[in-house]
């Protein structure tokens, strides 16, 4: 029988759910965790690939899943990625990280894995921001980014939770933040 994690509502996804004038539906997807900030590198659509040097998440493939940012972060993660990342994309993690904005142990995103493939060769460490040979490659795509809020224990592996049905069906999901708009100084 599988366990699914309960997500705990806070802040704008609780906002998010008080629209509704009764709990909607949900609906059970699998869930991976990331360490930050690859987690969410790929909800703003940055990291396309997410290299492992298992196949296990293969079941995965055609299917919708949570990626949840785990309460760890990567210090050696922009040494690793700056190389295939723009300057822009640099800049704005340094701004991130010095504003606190990278949420650890939420869901950050819903995307579906596409495929996976070996890793091989350059044009897969550009859209993976790491160069991982010898490994698999789980391209991911129709990512949407989540209302932060969606608090999870995470988990090693594949786990599992319900999220609002409506969340994991509708990709692309409407804007929830203003990507345009000015991060803190």
């Amino acid at each position: 029988m599988t366990t699914i994690r309960p997500i705990h509502y806070a802040g704008p996804a609780a906002e998010r759910l008080a629209e509704f004038a009764s709990p909607p539906a949900t609906e059970t997807i699998p869930a991976i965790s990331l360490a930050q900030p690859w987690a969410s590198w790929v909800a703003l659509g940055w990291k396309t690939i997410e290299t492992r040097c298992h196949n296990r998440f293969a079941g995965l493939v055609g299917r919708r899943l949570a990626i949840c940012a785990s309460k760890t972060w990567d210090r050696e993660a922009l040494d690793v990625a700056d190389v295939f990342m723009s300057a822009e994309q640099v800049y704005a993690h340094g701004r991130m990280t010095a504003a606190g904005l990278y949420p650890k142990g939420e869901i950050v995103a819903v995307a579906r894995m596409l495929r996976l493939q070996p890793c091989t060769h350059v044009e897969l460490a550009r859209s993976a921001l790491c160069w991982y040979e010898g490994g698999v490659g789980y391209v991911l795509g129709d990512v949407s980014p989540l209302p932060v809020g969606l608090r999870v224990a995470g988990s090693l592996g594949i786990f599992y939770i319900d999220l609002p049905a409506i969340w994991v069906r509708q990709l692309p999901l409407p804007l929830l933040v203003d990507k345009n708009a000015e991060l803190p100084a």
